[in-house]
């Protein structure tokens, strides 16, 4: 039973600083504020996880796992689609799934909060690199799926590497200017009509 109370206690301390992290960055949240919004006293920080670092360590663990459930389907079907050789068509309606689920992800506020945590990941490159942060999956699916799309040979994969990152820019600012993107598009609110018409939107622009 005691260990239990100690896991519960733990997990409820993470999700916490999951959330504080993400929307402060490291620098903005103090300890004493990561255990008086968990409700816990001043020394489970230090109980659970040793320090303010060794718990944001533990906080991109956690999202690297969730991070590699939320995209699990799409990495199968891009591993079915290379597999079986299938045509440009395939390739362009994968794109639509990758963009709407990405766009889904980012609009949801149970998980738009792992993903802003990423946006002000505060770790030297070393430290990311030791952490094992798969963080280049998504861009290294996404070209991918704009090369078979596009039938792009080596050539151009300069061109490739600079659309993807345009796309990703324009995703994340879903996230980051939720305003802007909302007012570009004449919207009030993220709905499900501007979710398929930034999903055309992204997708015609990934046309090489």
């Amino acid at each position: 039973m005691k260990s239990q109370v100690k896991t519960s206690t733990k997990d409820k301390l993470l999700q916490v600083a999951l959330e504080e992290f993400a929307e402060y960055g490291y620098d903005g949240v103090s300890t004493r504020s990561l255990t008086t919004k968990a409700g816990l006293n001043n020394y489970a920080i230090s109980y659970h996880f040793g320090s303010k670092k060794d718990l944001y360590l533990a906080c991109i663990e956690s999202l690297v796992e969730l991070y590699e459930i939320d995209f699990e389907p799409i990495a199968n079907e891009i591993h079915f689609t290379l597999e079986n050789n299938l045509d440009t068509t395939v390739w362009a309606s994968l794109l639509r799934k990758y963009l709407l689920h990405h766009i889904k992800l980012f609009i949801d506020n149970k998980t738009k909060s792992r993903y802003l945590f990423f946006l002000r990941l505060k770790l030297s490159k070393l430290e990311v690199d030791e952490m094992y942060i798969k963080n280049n999956f998504r861009i290294d699916s996404l070209k991918i799926i704009l090369q078979k799309m596009n039938n792009l040979d080596e050539s151009r994969m300069l061109e490739l590497n600079q659309k993807c990152l345009n796309i990703f820019s324009l995703l994340h600012s879903i996230i980051t200017s939720k305003h802007m993107v909302l007012n570009t598009f004449n919207y009030k609110d993220y709905t499900s009509e501007f979710m398929e018409e930034y999903t055309e939107y992204l997708s015609d622009i990934a046309k090489i």
